[in-house]
C-alpha cells in the first residue's frame, strides 16, 4: 500500500507531454521504495489533451504552409509524410496518453459525486481561491478559476478518501494555490518544503483535518529532492566529512560560472525600483560560506544537496530608461549541488539570488506594493463617468492610460505612474472629498529610501521590527 499519492496538476504534464522527463523519471522510479502512488484528475486528463494539442497546432500549421512553398513542393512526398505524420500524433494524443498512464499504473480520478454546484458557485462569486483576478480586478479581467476548483476539490476527496497516506498536490499555480501576496517576491521553486498554500484554501484543510497530510508542490525536480532527503538522508557527520573531501577550487569552477550566468531578479535582490535587468560581476565571500541543507544519497555512492551562500556582490544595475550603473550589497544565493563517488562536483544550479533579510532597499519595494494596491483598489470601484478623466490621461500620462486599457498593473513601470510630473492622477484624487480618496492621495508619495538620501545616511528604520544580523567576515575573494 502507498504511503504517499502524488496528484498532478495540468501544468505539470504539458510540461511532459508523455510523462517521459528527467524530473519525473527520478521522481517515478521510487516508486517502490518510497511507497508513492500517482493520480491525475478526470478534469487535468480533459485539459491537458486540449492544451498539447493547441500548443502543437501553431508548428502543425506551419509545415502545412511550407508544403506549399516552392522549396517544399521539391519535397513533395517526403514533406507530406512528415506533415501526416505530425497531424495523426496530435489527433491521437488522448489515447496515447491514456496508454502512457496506464503504463506508468497512474490512477485517473473521477470528480467527486458530491461537489456542491451551488458551493463552487459562491466561491466565484466571492472571488475565493483558486478564483483570482488578473488585470486591473474588473469584472472583465476576472479569472475562470472553475477547472481549478474542480481539481482542488478532487484532491481534496483524494485525501478523504485515503486516510492512511499523506497527499501532495503538484502544480505551478503559484497564485491561486500558493501563499503568493503581493508584498512578497516569488520564490520559484526553491523555499523548504512543503509550501505553504492559499491563505483561502488552507481554513479548508484544517477544517477537514487534513492540514497535516495534505501538502503543496511546485515541481516534480524539487519534491524529488524533498522526499530523497526524507528516505535517504546524510547523516550530519557524514555529511560533513564527504563536504570536507571536496576540493573547494573545483567547486569554485562551477560556482562562479554559474553566478556570473544567473539572472538576478531586481525584487528579490531589492535593487532599485526601475532596474530592468542585473547581472553578478565580481563576488566577495567567506571560506566556508557555503551552507549545506536536505543532503541525501543517491544511486552508486553518489549524493546531492540543496545550498546557500551569502557574500558581498558586486551588481551591474541597468534601468528601465537604459542607464548602467553599479550596486556592491550583501547577497543570499541557494541552489542544488551534485557530487559524484569521486566527491567531484558534477552539477551545481543557482535557483535563487536574494538580498538579506535587513536591506534597507527592501522598504522602497513593500512601499510600492502598497501604492499599487491603493490604486488597484481605487480603480476597481471608481466610477469613470463621474471624474474629470481628461486630467489623468494627458500625454504625458502614458504608463496610466496602459493601465486604463487593461493591462496587468504588475507589468508596469509603477514608479514612472506614482511620482511626478504625473499630477494628472494625483489632481484626480484631490478633486474628492471623500477622505477616503484623499487618504489615498496622501499614501502616493514616492518611495525615497530606494537608494540612500542626498545626505548620505540611511534611512531611518526606527518603526521597522528588528531583524536577525546575517553578517559574516569576508575571508577570501572569488
Amino acid at each position: 500500500m502507498s504511503t504517499s499519492i502524488i496528484v498532478l496538476d495540468t501544468n505539470i504534464l504539458t510540461r511532459s507531454p508523455f510523462l517521459d522527463s528527467g524530473d519525473w523519471n527520478r521522481l517515478h522510479e521510487h516508486t517502490t521504495d518510497w511507497g508513492l502512488s500517482f493520480t491525475v484528475p478526470e478534469v487535468v486528463f480533459m485539459e491537458t489533451v486540449n492544451v498539447v494539442q493547441r500548443q502543437w497546432k501553431p508548428d502543425l500549421d506551419r509545415m502545412k504552409r511550407l508544403s506549399t512553398t516552392s522549396w517544399g513542393s521539391r519535397l513533395d512526398k517526403e514533406l507530406q509524410a512528415v506533415v501526416d505524420a505530425a497531424a495523426e500524433r496530435s489527433e491521437s494524443y488522448e489515447s496515447a496518453l491514456r496508454s502512457r498512464i496506464e503504463e506508468l499504473k497512474i490512477g485517473i480520478t473521477p470528480l467527486p459525486t458530491t461537489i456542491d454546484h451551488l458551493d463552487i458557485a459562491r466561491r466565484a462569486s466571492e472571488r475565493r481561491a483558486p478564483y483570482g483576478s488578473a488585470g486591473n480586478g474588473k469584472e472583465e479581467y476576472l479569472k475562470d478559476g472553475y477547472r481549478d476548483t474542480l481539481i482542488w476539490l478532487t484532491t481534496l476527496a483524494v485525501a478523504e478518501n485515503h486516510p492512511a497516506c499523506d497527499v501532495w498536490f503538484v502544480s505551478d499555480n503559484y497564485s491561486d494555490f500558493g501563499d503568493k501576496r503581493e508584498d512578497r517576491k516569488d520564490p520559484r521553486d526553491t523555499l523548504e518544503y512543503p509550501l505553504e498554500w492559499h491563505p483561502e484554501l488552507a481554513p479548508e484543510l484544517e477544517a477537514k483535518g487534513l492540514t497535516n497530510r495534505v501538502f503543496y508542490a511546485r515541481g516534480l525536480g524539487r519534491l524529488e529532492e524533498h522526499l530523497l532527503a526524507k528516505f535517504a538522508p546524510l547523516p550530519d557527520a557524514e555529511r560533513e566529512e564527504l563536504w570536507e573531501a571536496v576540493d573547494r577550487k573545483e567547486l569554485d569552477r562551477h560556482l562562479i560560472p554559474a553566478l556570473f550566468a544567473a539572472p538576478v531578479e531586481p525584487r528579490a535582490a531589492a535593487l532599485p525600483l526601475d532596474t530592468s535587468s542585473a547581472t553578478i560581476i565580481s563576488s566577495v565571500r567567506a571560506s566556508e560560506a557555503v551552507r549545506l541543507t536536505e543532503a541525501a544519497r543517491r544511486a552508486a555512492n553518489t549524493w546531492t544537496a540543496r545550498f546557500n551562500c551569502a557574500m558581498n556582490a558586486t551588481v551591474e544595475v541597468t534601468t528601465s530608461q537604459g542607464d548602467v550603473s553599479v550596486e556592491s550589497k550583501p547577497l543570499i544565493i541557494s541552489g542544488r549541488i551534485d557530487i559524484n563517488s569521486e566527491n567531484e562536483v558534477t552539477t551545481l544550479k543557482i535557483d535563487a539570488i536574494e538580498a538579506t533579510a535587513d536591506d534597507p532597499q527592501r522598504r522602497a519595494w513593500e512601499r510600492a506594493d502598497s501604492s499599487r494596491r491603493l490604486v488597484r483598489k481605487l480603480l476597481e470601484n471608481i466610477d469613470r463617468g463621474t471624474f474629470n478623466w481628461s486630467a489623468v490621461l494627458e500625454p504625458s500620462n502614458d504608463a496610466f492610460r496602459k493601465l486604463l486599457d487593461g493591462l496587468d498593473p504588475s507589468a508596469l513601470n509603477w514608479p514612472a505612474v506614482l511620482e511626478p510630473p504625473n499630477d494628472g492622477f494625483r489632481k484626480l484624487l484631490d478633486e474628492r472629498d471623500n477622505s477616503r480618496y484623499q487618504k489615498l492621495s496622501e499614501a502616493l508619495d514616492p518611495p525615497t529610501d530606494n537608494h540612500r538620501d542626498p545626505s548620505g545616511t540611511a534611512p531611518d528604520k526606527s518603526d521597522e521590527p528588528e531583524e536577525p544580523d546575517n553578517s559574516y567576515d569576508v575571508k577570501s575573494e572569488d
